[in-house]
């Protein structure tokens, strides 16, 4: 028999109370026979429980590497028509703060033109013939900077830090004066005057550059996600099994699912290229067929992402989270949609590379921003024939195993 006047603050009075009535309490519960049976059905997608750790530690590593504000590591260039102290004083400026990687000198505009068009810079820093001559006289210097604007945020941050630069360099010539020429007022003197021309997006408009950009993310998760819960849902229906003992081998299935959601896919290009070009209306500088014919290509190689994550996964809530962070993130952090890529770290500009959607976005934004050809975009187009028919590849690969 219990005692009844146990002592409130007994080691007997809260086993009695506390320990023996809340085990009694699960035991006629129901709430663990619960408990039990969804650790039990979790336990049959061992790829969902994995993905319960992967995919938070997988966000953080993206976000950290990937993510950034910061305009920093500038690509740029010197077209230096003065060839004089004074400009290489000046051209010094640039390489010295973090924000400015020196690429060399340019021998002429038409140069600079090339070599801003095709992404290897992202700035030149023009120096007249007369900087030194004009300096020595006390009349104005003029110094012009050529920007791209095809990413109207670094434009902006690049006018700004040149300012700055500039800025910096005029109150030093101005100290110069100011100590060899005593009787001669500040406001006599004459300054480095600034010039600023932004090409490819005069007006820096964002919609320019981020719309386009949308529809490289849009074609990255969609078209994966119908293809992975296509097959998956076949395999929570059990009606997998009955197209695989079919004569329809398994090549011919992924294919079939491939080129059907490809298809589908594609329409949904049509319609959104319509709203960007007539509803938002975003000048196309390039080629329209190219620009459906690295859609078409890319769409085929998300499409096989999406098969590739469904021989992996076996439940409709593991597909779309497998998806979510194989998609998403990478065509967000790592395509260049926020800031180029040669602006993020080197170990982030390495996995970059390895995700197709860097690839699209740069044909895509090129096309719409630059008019660049097939001929200067190659290499992206290879990098995407090739993902896509790896991804098919490794699709057909495990899925064989899977069923065999």
């Amino acid at each position: 028999m219990r005692n009844k006047h146990l002592c409130p603050w007994g080691v007997a009075f809260w086993y009695e109370k506390v320990f023996l009535r809340s085990r009694s309490f699960w035991k006629q519960s129901m709430i663990l026979s619960v408990i039990k049976k969804e650790l039990q059905i979790a336990r049959r997608d061992k790829v969902y429980i994995l993905l319960t750790v992967i995919a938070p530690v997988t966000m953080l590593l993206l976000f950290g590497y990937g993510f950034t504000l910061d305009v920093d590591n500038i690509p740029f260039a010197v077209l230096d028509q003065d060839r004089s102290q004074y400009s290489r004083e000046y051209v010094d400026l640039y390489p010295n703060s973090k924000n400015f990687i020196f690429q060399g000198y340019v021998s002429s505009y038409e140069e600079s033109y090339e070599k801003i068009l095709r992404g290897k810079i992202r700035a030149v820093i023009v120096i007249p013939p007369d900087f030194s001559n004009n300096l020595r006289k006390n009349t104005k210097a003029q110094i012009q900077v050529l920007i791209d604007g095809s990413f109207p945020n670094m434009g902006n941050a690049i006018k700004g830090y040149v300012t700055a630069i500039n800025a910096d360099y005029s109150k030093r010539i101005l100290n110069l004066y100011l100590r060899k020429t005593k009787g001669l007022k500040e406001k006599e003197i004459n300054p480095v005057i600034l010039e600023a021309r932004v090409w490819f997006n005069p007006q820096l408009e964002s919609r320019n550059f981020i719309i386009p950009g949308l529809l490289v993310t849009t074609l990255t998760f969609y078209p994966a996600l119908l293809s992975t819960l296509a097959v998956v849902s076949e395999k929570e229906q059990g009606s997998l099994s009955r197209i695989i003992s079919s004569p329809l081998a398994p090549h011919q299935f992924l294919i079939g699912k491939m080129l059907a959601y490809t298809a589908i896919s594609f329409i949904n290009f049509t319609i959104l290229l319509l709203l960007i070009l007539f509803f938002f209306q975003i000048p196309l500088q390039g080629s329209l067929p190219l620009l459906v014919f690295a859609s078409l290509l890319y769409i085929g190689c998300t499409v096989n992402l999406g098969l590739l994550i469904s021989t992996i996964v076996k439940t409709e809530v593991a597909a779309m989270l497998f998806t979510t962070v194989a998609t998403i993130l990478p065509s967000h952090l790592y395509s260049g949609f926020f800031v180029p890529v040669s602006s993020i770290s080197p170990e982030a500009q390495v996995i970059s590379s390895l995700f197709p959607a860097v690839y699209y976005m740069n044909i895509v934004r090129s096309l719409f921003l630059k008019g660049l050809g097939f001929a200067d975009l190659w290499q992206n187009f290879l990098a995407i024939f090739v993902y896509g028919l790896s991804l098919l590849f490794l699709s057909q690969v495990i899925f064989r195993k899977k069923i065999g």
